[in-house]
């Protein structure tokens, strides 16, 4: 796989012998966390702002997605560390690049896994992905109590959430549903037959031709 970039990581100066002094490398960590725990509410504001001006833009490239959702599970791992959450990720064969934005990828990925987390109660998280027949799909589904009627009706509306007031703005999957539809893909929620959310993204590789509609498996 490729370099992942989605770690904020620090040059601080080294004491003799080679350690960094203990205050320093404490004061790094919490920079680092506070840094990587802003990643996605920033993108999401500036996405939706972008969006209402009708100014998203995007830099397309034929790209392997497994080195996004790598990135994306790197941006990810302070929110990981703090909820004692288990995160699994099952790269399925090889896949063909698919044509992305690297960094609209990493958000929409980093607001999968967020709502994974909010909502999975803490249970054990599995991303997959993998070829299945003329796209490429990524899964994220976690062991919690699933999605209610209203959830999987509204879960793509801007601002919808079942959260008190405080927890959060209910953009995060609004946002990651119109990247995906913007790289001509689409993003489905469901609750799966053994328990928990499931939420399957599906794009098609950057060099097929359009064809029928896409449907998760």
């Amino acid at each position: 796989p490729g370099p992942r970039q989605g770690r904020v990581r620090g040059g601080l100066p080294r004491t003799e012998g080679g350690r960094r002094a203990g205050k320093e490398e404490q004061y790094l960590e919490i920079v680092c966390r506070g840094a990587e725990g802003l990643t996605a509410p920033i993108g999401n504001v500036l996405d939706f702002a972008a969006r209402e001006r009708g100014q998203t833009k995007y830099a397309l490239e034929g790209r392997r997605l497994e080195d996004g959702v790598g990135q994306a599970l790197d941006t990810f791992r302070y929110r990981v560390e703090r909820e004692g959450t288990e995160v699994q990720l099952d790269v399925l064969g090889a896949l063909p690049p698919v044509r992305i934005d690297e960094q609209a990828i990493v958000l929409a990925l980093v607001n999968l896994l967020d709502n994974a987390v909010k909502y999975g109660q803490r249970t054990p998280i599995t991303v997959s992905v993998e070829h299945v027949r003329d796209y490429v799909q990524v899964r994220v589904r976690d062991r919690g109590p699933g999605l209610s009627d209203d959830a999987l009706e509204q879960a793509f509306d801007a601002f919808y959430t079942t959260k008190e007031a405080g927890s959060g703005m209910g953009l995060g999957l609004s946002i990651s549903f119109n990247i995906i539809e913007d790289f001509g893909g689409h993003l489905t929620a469901a609750n799966h037959p053994e328990g928990g959310g499931l939420f399957a993204m599906i794009l098609r590789p950057a060099e097929a031709p359009d064809a029928a509609p896409m449907v998760a498996e």
